[in-house]
């Protein structure tokens, strides 16, 4: 499976990543720290899952990237906030697959990675 995290903080991309690969001792995990460098990213590989921090430089164009992807891959949003935020509600309701909020314990972001498929 190859997975691209983008989150902002290196200490969360890395945490994640080992968790990932607890799940999924396959995975290939590409790590990106903004939305222009995850744009860039997504051109040179294909991706069966995003995990994107909600809060990463270049947000405000997330809206209309989810849109577009969640017809080519699986989308796991990363927020400080939990699923009563309303741009969280938003992203869910557009596509977004799952939400893991970054005050999560650990065997809820292995139980949200689990749940998610490849399309």
């Amino acid at each position: 499976m190859n997975i691209l995290i983008a989150d902002n903080l290196g200490i969360y991309r890395f945490g994640l990543k080992a968790i990932i690969y607890d799940v999924w001792t396959d995975a290939l995990v590409d790590e990106v720290s903004n939305f222009d460098e995850m744009m860039e990213s997504i051109f040179e590989k294909n991706f069966d899952l995003l995990v994107i921090d909600t809060e990463m430089q270049g947000n405000e164009k997330l809206e209309s990237f989810i849109c577009q992807a969640v017809n080519y891959t699986r989308i796991i949003i990363v927020s400080e906030h939990q699923h009563t935020n309303t741009r969280v509600k938003h992203l869910l309701n557009i596509g977004a697959d799952a939400l893991l909020s970054k005050s999560t314990s650990m065997a809820e972001v292995i139980n949200t990675l689990q749940l998610i498929q490849p399309i």
